[in-house]
This record gives C-alpha cells, sequence and structure tokens, in this order.
C-alpha cells in the first residue's frame, strides 16, 4: 500500500511533530518515543491492518478544529453572555414544548403542534432572553445591590450574611408578587394570541390574552407559587 496517499498525510505538515522522552532509570538509558499526530495503527488482524485505531489522531486537523469550536462555546457566555442568554433560553423553551408533546402526550412528530412550539420559541427569545435580560441583570443589581456579593459566598457565610439574606427574601417577594403575576403571565398570553390568534389588530391580541390569563389565573398563579418560592430560594441559596 503506497502510504503518500493516504489522506491525512497532507495534514500532518499542519502540525508539529510532538516528541516525548521517557526516562528509563532502571537501564540507564532514554527511551526515545516518538509518535506522529498522524500515525497509522497496524494491528495484528489483516482487516485492520490499513485503518487507524480509536486512540490515534488519524485526523489533527478535525481534531484541532473540534477543539477549537468546544472552547469557543465554553467561553460564549463569559465573552457573549447576552447572546447566551438568547439561545439557550430560546433552545430550552422550544425542546421543552417538543418534550412533551413527544413523552408526555404520546404524539409523533409529524402530529407535533408546531405554532403551539413557535409560541413557546417566541417566549423564550423575546421574554425569557431579552425581557428578563434587561430585569434581572440590569435592574435588580440596582435594587438590589448586595446580591452580587452575596452571590459569591460559599454557603456557611451566607447564612450569616443578614443583609443578604435580607434581600434575598425581598427578591423572592419580587418575583412571586410581580414579576410572575404582573408581567409574565401576561406577556405570556398576549404573545400566545400574537402568534396563535384570528386577529391581527395589537389591541386585541393584549384583550384575549388578559382575558383569557384571567380565565386560567387561580390555576396559573397556584402552581407557581408552589414551584417559584422554592426554585427561587435555591437559586437565592447557590454559591
Amino acid at each position: 500500500m503506497n502510504t503518500s496517499r493516504i489522506p491525512c498525510a497532507p495534514t500532518s505538515m499542519l502540525l508539529r511533530r510532538r516528541v516525548f522522552y521517557t526516562a528509563d532509570r532502571s537501564k540507564g538509558r532514554h527511551r526515545d518515543n516518538r509518535r506522529s499526530d498522524c500515525s497509522l495503527a497496524y494491528h495484528d488482524s489483516p482487516s485492520h491492518q490499513f485503518f487507524p485505531s480509536a486512540s490515534s489522531s488519524y485526523y489533527p486537523l478535525a481534531s484541532v478544529m473540534v477543539s477549537s469550536v468546544r472552547n469557543k462555546l465554553h467561553s460564549l457566555p463569559i465573552c457573549r453572555p447576552f447572546l447566551a442568554q438568547l439561545a439557550v433560553s430560546t433552545v430550552k423553551t422550544t425542546a421543552a414544548d417538543i418534550l412533551v408533546q413527544t413523552v408526555a402526550e404520546k404524539k409523533s412528530l409529524k402530529d407535533i403542534d408546531w405554532r403551539r412550539t413557535a409560541i413557546f420559541a417566541g417566549f423564550g427569545f423575546a421574554y425569557l432572553g431579552c425581557f428578563q435580560w434587561y430585569l434581572l441583570i440590569n435592574k435588580y443589581s440596582k435594587w438590589f445591590p448586595t446580591m452580587k456579593h452575596f452571590a459569591a459566598l460559599p454557603l456557611r457565610e451566607k447564612l450569616r450574611c443578614k443583609q443578604g439574606l435580607i434581600e434575598g427574601v425581598k427578591m423572592v417577594v419580587f418575583d412571586v408578587v410581580v414579576h410572575s403575576p404582573m408581567i409574565y403571565f401576561p406577556s405570556y398570553y398576549t404573545l400566545k394570541e400574537f402568534v396563535g390568534g384570528p386577529s391581527w389588530n395589537p389591541s386585541e391580541w393584549v384583550k384575549d390574552g388578559l382575558r383569557k390569563y384571567y380565565k386560567n389565573a387561580p390555576q396559573d398563579l397556584s402552581a407557581m407559587v408552589m414551584v417559584t418560592i422554592p426554585s427561587d430560594c435555591v437559586q437565592v441559596m447557590m454559591p
């Protein structure tokens, strides 16, 4: 077999050859363990004689590209936090609705209500991604100024920080009394009418959305209280 025609050979010039020297003190000499990033593995089995092993770096350029993409994704929340917020919120709400329809409601992929999924995707992008960034990052930092310092404390010190605990309680109360019932749910029902309603009049979206919210408010608010209070307390106390 002519190894010069192996597709991996030209790419090996793009990376430096790594040479490992291992000292063998028991024999008083050194072993030169030279390994190319584009080496081929030759096995005893004839069927695997000219195929790369799983441990060999047969495609070093592809490995570098994958590593670069992975590093960029890891650094995205730090370098571009707002974009990361938009991406996570949109994907999360879209995937959650698809999961509910396929698992809880036992629908096949062809029977999925994509209009309903679009409502959740739009709500995740516009409200959870954009508005909550403005509210939780910009406004909360002004309304509750000690929370940034409080969040960086370990759990034992948080339990001793009286001012931080007081502001944490204020955040939970604001979320349960103001944010969720007066902003979150009205925005969701209005957006639902915008996507799935029959009218193209924005005032009708608001009227129909608030009418449906008023009808479902007892059930929605009771579920919100049971979920939001424990989850907010956990988030406030997390290191």
